[in-house]
């Protein structure tokens, strides 16, 4: 009997013992998880706690769509019903872009290239979604590049496919075996301003799909992009400010070419002259020119100084004074952007009177080699006019007599001429106390 009892109390304490056991562990348990709750700190393997130094402080008023969940900056942490976080600072911005944005082949496919643009120290890489897309070299770069690749000849229908070069994605349309592709017209011109157009595409059979794309800035695909069969690509060209150009399209893998002129400059002035006593003074005239036209101002007579504008483009002003006269009175022009503007300006009241002057002889003609020559000036008042000579032109140069007065002689060279088809004209215009103006023309044969 006392060995029973003796098992039966054993027993009963070894139950006691495990019960004790049981409950101590599932305290312990509950410690370690109170504990990771009050001190918001992350369980399992996303914890970086080890890594945040101070732990993260717990904020009320910060909730989850104050985060934005696609930044790798920011991490979130939650603890119990609250959102305890934590934010790196964030990365160096990159922005890409890369021209063309897609391309077109025909099912006999070919090679093709992409601009990168990207500020420098930003890296980049180009990968190719399709197996029938191959990147043959700038798979990878930092800063600008240029990515290349090639298109597989395509043996069935119309096909798609993509790369995506520095997080952007470059299409790539193919046409099915056996398209055929041609345009209503290979090109068109344009005049200076703006204007717009439309070419068609002819496509057999009609389930032929292409595409349309500018490769100049000034021309802008405004509809018909893309398509499938016969239809219409619209265009704009943007007005022209400076010399002519030619800018290009990507139709249906076809090329389409657009001329565009320059603007047509012509010229006007604010007045064609001016007169002023024989005390001299100053003055101005206005240019008006089409923009990106350019011009310049030369005065042709000694008395008369250009003070400002002697060159512009577009509209711009010319500012000029004029000296003062002790003779009698005088007349003397400005060249201004093609245009002739005369001065006249009284005289002092006992000078000579300088009404008439002549050049002999008023016209020559040499051969393309050029050579020395003179012509004669004539005043019926000598001694009692001054005169200037300037030439028109760069080819001939005035050696001697370039200022005289009265009568006297003027010298000058013509330079050889070569390569011209056509004759060239020149003058040397002399002026006589602007009582007088006369030319001499030189015309040389090629």
């Amino acid at each position: 009997m006392r060995k029973r009892s003796t098992g039966r109390t054993r027993s009963r304490a070894e139950e006691r013992t495990i019960r004790l056991r049981a409950i101590v562990a599932i305290a312990l348990v509950l410690s370690v998880v109170g504990a990771g709750v009050i001190l918001g700190q992350r369980m399992g393997p996303f914890s970086q706690a080890s890594r945040k130094n101070p732990a993260p402080q717990r904020d009320a008023a910060i909730t989850p769509a104050s985060f934005d969940p696609a930044s790798p900056s920011k991490e979130y942490v939650y603890s119990g019903s609250s959102l305890v976080a934590t934010e790196e600072p964030p990365g160096t911005s990159c922005p890409p872009a890369i021209a063309p944005p897609n391309a077109s082949y025909t099912a006999s496919g070919g090679t093709g290239s992409v601009g990168v643009t990207i500020p420098a120290g930003c890296a980049w890489t180009a990968l190719s979604s399709a197996p029938w897309i191959t990147i043959t070299s700038g798979a990878s770069g930092t800063g600008n590049g240029t990515v290349s690749y090639s298109v597989a000849a395509n043996s069935g229908g119309s096909r798609m496919g993509t790369m995506t070069i520095a997080t952007l994605t470059f299409t790539v349309n193919q046409g099915a075996a056996g398209c055929s592709f041609s345009l209503s017209s290979a090109s068109a011109s344009y005049s200076a301003s703006a204007a717009s157009g439309t070419v068609t595409v002819n496509a057999a059979p009609a389930s032929c799909s292409w595409t349309a794309v500018s490769n100049d800035a000034w021309i802008t695909i405004t509809s018909g992009a893309s398509g499938t069969g016969t239809g219409p690509v619209n265009y704009s060209v943007a007005a022209n400010s400076g010399g002519p150009r030619t800018g290009t399209m990507t139709i249906a893998s076809q090329t389409f070419t657009v001329n565009q002129a320059a603007p047509i400059c012509s010229y006007s002035l604010s007045a064609t002259s001016q007169s002023f006593t024989s005390s001299g003074g100053s003055g101005s005239v206005g240019v008006t020119a089409p923009t990106g036209c350019t011009w310049t101002a030369t005065s042709n007579a000694a008395w008369i100084t250009i003070t400002s504008g002697a060159s512009g483009t577009g509209n711009g002003t010319v500012g000029y004074s004029v000296a003062v006269n002790s003779g009698g009175s005088r007349t003397g022009t400005m060249t201004i952007a093609t245009q002739t503007f005369t001065v006249t300006q009284s005289g002092s009241g006992g000078g000579a009177t300088c009404d008439v002057v002549s050049m002999s002889p008023p016209v020559v003609t040499v051969t393309k080699t050029g050579g020395a020559f003179s012509v004669s000036v004539t005043n019926p008042s000598p001694g009692g006019c001054s005169w200037t000579a300037v030439s028109s032109v760069s080819w001939i140069t005035i050696t001697s007599g370039a200022s005289g007065s009265g009568t006297g002689t003027i010298n000058y060279t013509v330079a050889a001429y070569s390569g011209g088809t056509v004759t060239r004209q020149g003058k040397i215009t002399i002026n006589i106390n602007a009582g007088g103006v006369a030319t001499h023309s030189v015309k040389q044969t090629p």
